[in-house]
């Protein structure tokens, strides 16, 4: 009897055991280790890819201080730093400059701490990268170091024709819609679903990314981390192609042609980083949206945001200063929203919506000491700008041409050296409760403009004229306005519009005479005014 309690006992510890080894999960019976690496000796390693290899995923790979020339695979969970933590000391250089000097295919990896440099070489047609996230279904990543499906069409030198193409030109000329020609990321999203998971939760931190095509590339990598990372002297800074939920906070990119590009990447977040002296500081390209960017700084760029036919993007709170173009351009872009941004000493524009932006939202902008402050240009319709200052700037506060539907309130275009507001051959915008002073030629001027409605407070103090109707300017209404101190109050000259209800400091009527059909109804003038 007790030999079988004995056996049942036995049998019983036999079959704990077996559900016990089923249940543990793969590599949680081995805890993790710190493998050393060593470049001069005498630690685990010499090199970061024997360590690579002989680890297992949840490994800390630690890094002496030195010169590392070898293109590094990782390609399970690993973290692997520099042991000083001072990426000054601690350099990677490409061994072979046509390939990535960190390629990472694997989920929950950590690169921080290096100097990450060289690889340069436009000889292979995929642009390689100083830390490459390649996060596509495995069958469509190409065999190790075999690169023959290019980003772009292959071949030697067409890199930097490619992408001098699209940065240093204004970007003018076609992008191909990204990577491959374009990102075609529901084509893959069903093989990506049964193939494998992509790449995720990895944190690139506290590098150097120097000298490479690309210096950081996101392609189909999501839910990542970029912080603390400065690159210099790279194409492209910080690339991110179909790749949503990344995290980039407090980068530094100067000197590059590009600072940060996205082609078709959603719900990405932008925060306390600095672009200088680089081609184009944000581009946003094709089928971005749902990005949100906050408190960056894009500044002594050709340009500092581009966003071109992308839409649900927010900008809060950045500086685009000091830029040699513009400082935020939206192009065929529509419902986005600019709030509390600063756009200044910009050698065109502050703000510029061009070629079909629609139904944008900009609010408590500042566009100061550029060319034209705001711009709307060519069917940028539908959009609403309100509580936006563009004073002293070399020509107008606001310009509009070609547009319609748009709403300018409460805006202020104080002491331009143009007008305060614009508008040429627009219609059907209204213009409410705007404050212009002190401009060199008009307050508010339109322009061959037809059926505009014009209901706007204007304390001004112009220097020449408040004009708010020219030739060819029919069927607007001008009504509720404040006017003081101008020496013509408002000029209509062959027009046939209505003009009432406004108020005049010290002018019962314009020196210009009215066209006949004019039908002007002046309710209430009141000498020496002073507006609300």
């Amino acid at each position: 009897m007790g030999q079988l309690k004995i056996k049942n006992c036995l049998a019983l510890e036999f079959v704990l055991l077996v559900f016990f080894l089923k249940t543990v999960p793969a590599g949680s019976a081995e805890a993790a280790m710190n493998i050393n690496v060593d470049g001069n000796g005498g630690a685990d390693y010499t090199s970061i890819q024997e360590a690579v290899n002989h680890s297992k995923s949840g490994d800390t790979i630690l890094v002496f201080s030195g010169t590392y020339t070898e293109n590094v695979d990782v390609d399970k969970e690993l973290t692997i730093i520099s042991k000083s933590g001072n990426p000054e000391d601690t350099i990677v250089q490409a061994a072979d400059p046509g390939y990535h000097v960190f390629c990472v295919t694997a989920s929950n990896v950590t690169i921080s701490g290096f100097n990450v440099t060289g690889a340069n070489s436009t000889g292979k047609s995929r642009e390689p990268c100083g830390i490459y996230l390649d996060g596509r279904p495995e069958i469509f990543r190409t065999p190790e170091r075999d690169l023959d499906n290019g980003i772009e069409k292959g071949g030697d030198g067409e890199v930097t024709e490619e992408v001098d193409g699209k940065v240093d030109e204004g970007i003018d000329g076609e992008v191909d819609g990204g990577v491959d020609g374009k990102v075609d990321r529901e084509a893959n999203e069903g093989v990506n679903s049964e193939v494998d998971d992509g790449v995720y939760a990895c944190t690139i931190t506290n590098n150097i990314i120097s000298n490479n095509i690309l210096g950081i590339f996101l392609e189909e990598a999501d839910s990542n981390t970029l912080s603390n990372n400065t690159a210099s002297n790279n194409y492209i800074a910080i690339f991110l192609a179909a790749s949503d939920n990344n995290v980039l906070k407090d980068n530094t990119a100067s000197d590059n042609k590009g600072g940060v590009f996205m082609f078709g990447g959603a719900n990405n977040t932008f925060n306390e980083n600095r672009i200088l002296s680089s081609g184009t500081g944000f581009l946003l390209e094709y089928y971005s949206s749902n990005n949100i960017f906050s408190n960056n700084a894009a500044l002594d760029n050709e340009n500092g945001f581009y966003i071109r036919g992308a839409e649900n993007i927010t900008l809060i709170n950045n500086n685009a200063s000091s830029n040699n173009e513009t400082g935020i351009c939206l192009d065929s872009s529509s419902n986005n929203t600019l709030k509390g941004n600063r756009a200044d000493l910009n050698r065109k524009y502050g703000i510029h919506l061009n070629h079909f932006s629609w139904n944008n939202v900009l609010r408590n902008n500042t566009a100061s000491r550029n060319e034209d402050g705001i711009m709307l240009y060519y069917y940028s319709e539908n959009n609403s700008l309100s509580g936006n200052t563009a004073n002293l700037n070399s020509k107008n506060g606001f310009y509009l041409n070609e547009t319609a539907g748009n709403t300018l309130e409460s805006n202020t275009a104080n002491s331009n050296s143009g007008h305060g507001i614009y508008l040429k051959s627009s219609t059907f915008n209204t213009l409410n409760n705007n404050t212009v002073n002190s401009n060199n030629l008009y307050g508010i001027y339109l322009d061959p403009s037809n059926n505009k409605t014009v209901n706007t407070r204007i304390v001004t103090a112009d220097f020449k004229y408040c004009r708010f109707l020219e030739d060819s300017s029919n069927n607007n209404t001008v009504s509720g306005n404040y006017l003081s101190s101008n020496s013509e109050a408002i000029v209509a000259n062959y027009s046939e519009n209505n003009i009432y209800d406004n108020h005049f400091d010290g002018k019962t009527t314009p020196e210009t005479p009215f066209a006949s059909r004019v039908t002007a109804v002046i309710d209430r003038i009141r000498d020496f005014l002073t507006a609300p």
